[in-house]
Formats: structure tokens, C-alpha cells, sequence
């Protein structure tokens, strides 16, 4: 089979084998009789100096080579010597030497086309030991020698090497043929009867006795012609077993096409019952999904809602509430109407003061500097309210409050967190607690991400439910300790690369000591890592100063203030605009 042959294409010979032995003993033969083969010719080769039989194929070769461009040559000189016409060239090229170098160079084309036919044979055979193709070569090589140096150069041998190539099975791999103990057997006499033809021929050439009685009675004895049909027979026998087992070999490349195709086929409606039920299971893991993330979801809002017992808060409530804030601050510092037609000054005091814009913010130094900080920080802002300042009695409204809520509404346009509380979200403003304030915090900050709550919620509790958080409204470690469970809320639902924001707005009306919730802010969420949050706070002139000195260096860094950041009258030029404006809506 053709697992037998070698990864190089060379058929294996076990000599160990009883039937490979048997099949190359016969080429054994040709080995017994090369020395007496070689001392005959030995004085033949003596008389060319620098010549000697070739054992290689690439020597043969290139000796092949040698002499056609010694005759080409030589065939060239001659027909420049040539003065006569073509037609007298034609009738003297089948004449003199021009005849001998014609029939020359048809042996060595034939020769060497027998060459190409038979190294197959010898290339096989050398793969049981490396004498056999020097034998075949070297003996091929004195054939070719002798030939072409003989005395005529008749057409004999021409014409037994184009009989002998022309049965040659046409393989250019003789490797494709396989090596069954037949095959291997005909094929070694093959070579042994082409290595003894060689010689017989190299003999009859080179002994004019035995050319004289082939010349006469032709008898058997000299062997040559029998050597030339045993093999025409030999060759024949290995083109049938060759074409048998060449057919076998396709019906069983056949058998297995069609065996592969079912295969195939199989594999394919296997690979279809796969990717059916695939899809079945990713259908219901994706209804499990969808019911698992149903029942979490429920889960957590059942924690989330259970969890304002515990931090004594009612959620939603109007200090998270920016509408609601905003709706109260526009009462507070929105214009009176005018009377139709009676245009001139404000009708209202507060009307020539400065109010708050999303332009007056925008050009706030420490403002532009927040927003624009790659790091945690946070912006205080701090001024008084003039009593005129409002647009009437009973209001309590700072004129700065209008700012957190464009900062709450711009932020959360574009896409960022923002918990928001305002401890004056109606007309006039509360008492609160630290503990109030962030307790709400925290809870807007769990609502983003509930799912934290699952491994996190005991942890939460404890902290909630101990004494420090109970009684440390206005204890600075309680509130520090507040602060810190803000900060682990923030720790996992940060959003980066952005920022998450805290909004407070009218810290001042907080009961607790306004430089320890400002402090615990600073130093357990602005200068701890992971968490990257931004903070605004706003607070009226009445409240206690936050003297920044009690924090680190580094915090201080991390601090844009503007603490004097009163309300001012309008100028008399400002003033005249606003009255044009409110006049052309008027007439409107």
C-alpha cells in the first residue's frame, strides 16, 4: 500500500521480509558479474583520457550533455563549410559525416529519452542499497560510451531504445504505482534485464566477432534481441498490474468520496440539530435571564424601599425634588408684572439687582475651574441676599440657589449622575441634620445601581443601625462615618472616564456644624480613590465661615471658592436696558 513508501517517495525494502528478498534477488544478479564487466572495458575508456563510466544519474546526464554539444558543434562547423545549395545539403546529410553525426545525434535524443523512462525503475530499486544504481548507471554509461563511439553508428540500438522507452509505463512518479510483492518483482527484473541488455549490446558493439555473426546467422546465443522482448514482456506485465491496481485504487478513492459525502451529509444534520437546539436553550436561558433579572429587580426595590426605615427618610421629597425647587425659586425672584402703558422704571426693587443667570455662573472663575478639573474637587459658593433682593415679603431665597439648579439640569443633560438636596426647596427654608442630608444622598446614589445592595446591604445595615450613625448627627466622627458609606455607594456606580456630582444647595440652614459635614466631604469622598465625584455647595452669608486651613494641603488644592459673592445693585446703564427690553414686551 502506499503507507509503505518513505516520506521522501522512495518505496521501503525490509529485506527481512521473505517476499521483498525474493524480489530483489534478481536484481542482485547483475551485481556478480560487474567486475569482469568493468576490466573489460576498462582499456576502452584508458584510450579518452579524462573519461570513465559514469554511476550516478546526474553524471550520465551531464555525459549526455557532453557529447550532444560536441556533435552540434561539430554540425555547425560543417555547415559553414557548406557553399552548395539546401537541396544538395539534404541529399548529403543522409551521406558521409554528415550522415554519421545525423544518426549520432538520434541515439543520444533516444538514449536519453530511454534514460528519463527507466531512471524511474533504477530509483526504486536503489532504495534496497545504493550499489544497485551505480550498477545500472555505469552500465547504461559504458552502453552509451560504446555506442556512440563505435565504428557506423547503425540505427540498431536507436531503434531498440525508442521500442524500449515507448514501453515504459508514462508515470512521471514511479511512486504512484504501489509496491505490492508483484509489482516490486517485476519491477526488479525489469531492471535487472535493462542492466543486461546494456551490457550484451555494449559487448556486441565493441567485438567485431560477434557483429560479424550477428551480421550472419543472428543466433540467440548473443541474447540482445531476446533481452529486448523478455523486456517488452516484463514492462507490459507492469503497465497491466500498474493500470489494475491504479483502477483499485480510484474505485477505493471513489468508495471513500461517497463515504465522506454521507459523513458529511451526517455531520451537517448533526451540526443543524445543534444549532436548533442552540437556539432553543439560548431562547429559554434568555426567558431565565429575563425572569432571574425580574426577580432581582424586585428584590432590590424591596431592599431599597426597606432601607428608608432604616435611614428614617421619605422618598422621593421635595428637597430632591429640582422641579419643585425650581418652581419655588422662580417665585422668588421672578419680575412683576407690568401695568400696560405705563412704561419707566422697574416697578420692583429687586428688579434693579443682579439675579442669577446660567451666563453670571458661566463666567464665575472658580466655576469654569470645577468643570474643568480632570480631578475630584469641590466648588463653594457663599454670598448674601439683599432683603430687596426678592420679589416679595416672607421669601428667604438665596440669589445664588437659581445656579445649583442650571448645574443640576446641564449635568444631567449631558448624561452624568447628580444626586441633588436642597435644604430651602420652598418659600422659606428647613432645619436639617447632617444625618438627614446624606441619608438621602446615599439613598439617590443606591437608586442608580440597586444591584450593589446585594452584597453590600448587610454591611450597610450594621453601619446604619449602630450607635455612632444613630446619635452622630452633629458629632463629627458620626458624620464622617456617613460620609464614608457614601463614599462606598459611589465606589460602585462610578461612571467612568466621567464624574458622578453631588449638588447641595443651602448648606447653611443644616443644624449640624457646617465645617464637619464639609470637612468628612473632603477627606472621605474628594481625596479617595476610586471614587471620582465633584461636589457644588451653596451657602448665604449668614452661616459660619468654613475656614479651609483645618484641611490638608493637598485637600485645600482641591477646593474653588468664592466666599463673598453678594448681590449687587445694577448699574444705571444696565437698569435702562433691562426697562427697553421690558418695554418692547410690553408693546408686544
Amino acid at each position: 500500500m502506499l503507507s509503505e513508501a518513505s516520506s521522501s517517495g522512495k518505496w521501503q525494502w525490509d529485506l527481512s521480509n521473505k517476499e521483498d528478498k525474493s524480489s530483489i534477488r534478481l536484481a542482485e544478479e547483475v551485481t556478480q558479474d560487474r567486475a569482469r564487466f568493468r576490466k573489460a572495458f576498462g582499456n576502452l575508456f584508458a584510450k579518452h583520457k579524462g573519461t570513465s563510466p559514469s554511476t550516478t544519474l546526474e553524471n550520465l546526464e551531464a555525459q549526455i550533455a557532453r557529447e550532444d554539444f560536441k556533435l552540434k558543434d561539430r554540425a555547425q562547423s560543417a555547415l559553414g563549410h557548406a557553399t552548395q545549395i539546401q537541396q544538395k545539403y539534404r541529399d548529403e546529410r543522409n551521406r558521409g559525416a554528415k550522415k554519421a553525426g545525423y544518426v549520432a545525434q538520434n541515439f543520444i535524443k533516444s538514449f536519453a529519452d530511454f534514460l528519463s523512462a527507466y531512471s524511474g525503475i533504477v530509483d526504486l530499486i536503489r532504495g534496497a542499497g545504493q550499489v544497485y544504481g551505480e550498477i545500472a548507471y555505469e552500465s547504461l554509461s559504458v552502453l552509451f560510451f560504446v555506442v556512440l563511439n563505435k565504428s557506423g553508428n547503425d540505427t540498431k540500438m536507436t531503434k531498440l531504445l525508442k521500442e524500449l522507452e515507448k514501453s515504459f509505463p508514462q508515470l512521471d512518479d514511479w511512486t504512484l504505482i504501489y509496491p505490492t510483492a508483484t509489482i516490486k518483482e517485476l519491477v526488479a527484473d525489469v531492471y535487472k534485464q535493462v542492466v543486461l541488455f546494456a551490457r550484451s549490446v555494449a559487448v556486441y558493439f565493441s567485438q567485431f566477432h560477434v557483429r560479424l555473426w550477428m551480421a550472419i546467422g543472428r543466433p540467440p546465443s548473443i541474447g540482445v534481441d531476446k533481452t529486448v522482448t523478455l523486456i517488452h514482456s516484463q514492462l507490459a506485465e507492469v503497465n497491466s498490474e500498474a493500470t489494475r491496481l491504479l483502477h483499485k485504487r480510484n474505485r477505493d478513492i471513489h468508495e471513500l468520496v461517497a463515504a465522506s459525502n454521507n459523513e458529511i451529509a451526517d455531520l451537517k444534520e448533526s451540526n443543524q440539530r445543534l444549532e436548533t437546539n442552540n437556539r432553543v436553550l439560548l431562547a429559554t436561558l434568555n426567558r431565565l435571564e429575563e425572569a432571574f433579572q425580574v426577580k432581582d429587580d424586585a428584590e432590590e426595590r424591596q431592599i431599597l424601599e426597606a432601607l428608608k426605615e432604616v435611614l428614617e427618610i421619605a422618598y422621593p421629597c421635595p428637597e430632591s425634588d429640582i422641579e419643585g425647587c425650581k418652581r419655588s425659586l422662580d417665585r422668588a425672584f421672578s419680575p412683576r408684572p407690568r401695568t400696560p402703558g405705563t412704561p419707566g422704571a422697574p416697578t420692583s426693587p429687586h428688579q434693579q439687582l443682579v439675579q442669577m443667570t446660567t451666563d453670571l455662573i458661566s463666567k464665575c472663575d472658580p466655576y469654569t475651574h470645577w468643570t474643568a478639573s480632570y480631578e475630584s474637587c469641590l466648588l463653594f459658593l457663599r454670598g448674601a441676599t439683599r432683603l430687596e433682593g426678592r420679589s416679595g415679603r416672607g421669601f428667604t431665597s438665596s440669589w445664588l440657589s437659581p445656579a445649583a439648579i442650571y448645574v443640576t439640569e446641564e449635568m444631567r443633560e449631558q448624561q452624568n449622575r447628580v444626586a441633588f438636596f436642597s435644604c430651602h426647596p420652598d418659600i422659606q427654608g428647613g432645619r436639617y441634620f447632617a444625618k438627614d442630608i446624606l441619608s438621602v444622598l446615599i439613598y439617590q446614589v443606591l437608586e442608580w445601581n440597586p444591584a450593589i445592595l446585594r452584597h453590600r446591604h448587610q454591611q450597610f445595615l450594621t453601619v446604619m443601625q449602630s450607635t455612632t450613625w444613630r446619635e452622630g448627627h452633629n458629632k463629627r466622627e458620626g458624620i464622617r462615618e456617613m460620609c464614608k458609606v457614601l463614599h462606598q455607594a459611589l465606589e460602585n456606580v462610578r461612571s467612568d472616564p466621567g464624574f458622578a456630582y453631588i449638588v447641595l444647595d443651602r448648606l447653611d440652614l443644616c443644624s449640624s456644624k457646617l465645617r464637619y459635614l464639609l470637612d468628612s466631604l473632603m477627606n472621605e469622598l474628594v481625596m479617595r480613590e476610586p471614587v471620582r465625584v465633584k461636589i457644588m455647595v451653596i451657602v448665604d452669608s449668614t452661616s459660619e465661615d468654613w475656614d479651609t486651613e483645618d484641611l490638608s494641603e493637598a485637600a485645600s488644592a482641591h477646593v474653588m471658592m468664592r466666599d463673598d459673592w453678594d448681590q449687587q445693585r445694577l448699574s444705571m446703564t444696565a437698569i435702562h436696558q433691562q426697562n427697553a427690553i421690558g418695554n418692547l414686551a410690553v408693546q408686544d
